[in-house]
Formats: structure tokens, sequence, C-alpha cells
């Protein structure tokens, strides 16, 4: 698993590049299924942006997070990211434990 870091009109620092992989790492250790993160922070006239970008389980989910301070955007970036896996996670989950409708069907048939 690997987290791209991309800025821009802004310089990516170390604290920058630590708050990101502290906040994903917590992330992918609840979500091992996670192939990649992409993680785009923007600098705005009056806004600090956070995007970010996760590969799981075949999907692309994007979660987007704004602020006046960078690490605060990049802390809500990280809420709603987690927030959005565990829905994919969930209706996953559920897909594969629902039964064919002609389950009570197809077995009937078996044992006549």
């Amino acid at each position: 698993m690997r987290i791209n870091i991309t800025g821009h009109h802004i310089e990516i620092t170390n604290g920058l590049k630590s708050a990101v992989a502290m906040s994903f790492d917590k992330l992918i250790k609840h979500y091992p299924d996670v192939d990649r993160v992409d993680v785009v922070l923007t600098v705005e006239k009056n806004a600090q942006l956070a995007e970010a970008i996760v590969h799981f389980m075949g999907q692309d989910l994007v979660a987007k997070a704004s602020s006046a301070d960078l690490y605060t955007s990049i802390s809500d970036l990280k809420s709603k990211m987690e927030t959005l896996l565990q829905k994919r996670k969930a209706t996953v989950k559920s897909r594969n434990n629902r039964k064919p409708a002609n389950a009570s069907v197809h077995a009937e048939e078996a044992f006549a």
C-alpha cells in the first residue's frame, strides 16, 4: 500500500507528510484491503483544502475537506474517508450474504 501526496500552490513539508501518513496509517490498519491512497493538498485564498482518493475493494472513494488550517482539513478528511470506507465495506458484506432468489427451489430439486 502506498500513499501519494501532492501539493497545489504549496510545498509539502515533512510535517504535512507525517500528518497525512499518521492519519491514513490508522485507516489502513482497520481496512487492510486499501490498495493506494492519493492525497492532494491545496492552498487557496481563504481555504486550505485536502482531498483523498482511496482505491478500496475495486472502487475509488473520494473525500474532500476544507478549513482555515491545513492540519484540521487533514483530520476532517480522515474522518470523512473512514465513514466512506465503513459504508463501502458494509455494502460489500451485505451483497455477499444475500441468498439467491431461487435457492429454495434448487435445493428441493436436488433432493427429489
